[in-house]
């Protein structure tokens, strides 16, 4: 199984001999050892690997692989893989192509059928102030860029370039960061659609006795407990029939534990 970020393949290689499992980040050094799973012969399984915060970790029939002590997956160096945090960009080559297949399984050796393929994304957040200048709402701009280390780059026809077209990905180079300082007993609250949530990043400093008060909300603000998950929105609807607005989605309705 592999997953690719910035150009670099995370891989997990199972030896279905032995019922093992290894991470690996190809061309550089082994950076899990060999760990029993329970894919050792013939049947149905269910695998999940994932990459994410820096950590790679896999799941076989929802039982997480404990490939370290503390069973929170194998974490890897940035700065070893890629030299920096902001030189993780979209690549593509001409012998590799990268970003633009970022997810891949292969088998030798075996015969593999595989159903319910699902490619899940993390959430990002992108870097905006309500008191910078600038659109709050805009992730990379479609105007022409000048480039940290020189260049122009010519302006987006469609921000869906990103997407597919690898002369756009310089602009990932471009990137803003914002910091934003909290105090004790102050969060910093993020909303679930990065472009679209108004949330700590664009609140402003209290106005008139307004309130919250900054980027921030205030612990004596906090007065009560999350005791459900509740999805309305409707992602289905009947055989035959029009999407019904508002029609809850059940499946992922839960109680908080």
């Amino acid at each position: 199984m592999d997953l690719v970020e910035g150009g670099q393949h995370f891989s997990c290689h199972f030896d279905l001999d032995q019922g093992t499992a290894r991470i690996s980040v190809p061309g550089g050094p082994k950076i899990s050892s060999l760990q029993p799973t329970a894919l050792c012969q013939p049947g149905r399984y269910q695998l999940k690997f994932c990459n994410v915060d820096d950590r790679l970790l896999l799941w076989v029939d929802d039982a997480l692989i404990a490939f370290t002590e503390d069973t929170e997956g194998v974490h890897y160096d940035v700065a070893a893989i890629y030299g920096s945090r902001q030189q993780i960009i979209p690549r593509t080559s001409a012998v590799d192509p990268g970003d633009l297949a970022p997810v891949g399984i292969g088998v030798q050796g075996a015969t593999l059928t595989v159903d319910r393929l699902q490619v899940l994304r993390d959430i990002y957040y992108i870097a905006v102030r309500a008191d910078r200048p600038g659109p709050h709402y805009q992730d990379y701009p479609e105007e022409a860029l000048e480039l940290p280390e020189g260049g122009t780059l010519p302006a987006l026809i469609h921000p869906r370039q990103l997407f597919i077209d690898p002369d756009t990905w310089p602009r990932f180079l471009t990137r803003q960061k914002h910091d934003f300082t909290l105090a004790a007993d102050q969060f910093f609250v993020l909303g679930d659609n990065s472009p679209e949530s108004k949330d700590c990043r664009l609140w402003l400093d209290a106005m008139g006795g307004g309130r919250p008060g900054g980027f921030y909300l205030d612990r004596r603000l906090l007065i009560g407990k999350a005791v459900c998950v509740f999805w309305p929105h409707s992602w289905g609807g009947i055989p035959g029939l029009k999407r019904l607005p508002g029609l809850p989605n059940v499946k992922d309705m839960r109680i908080v534990r």
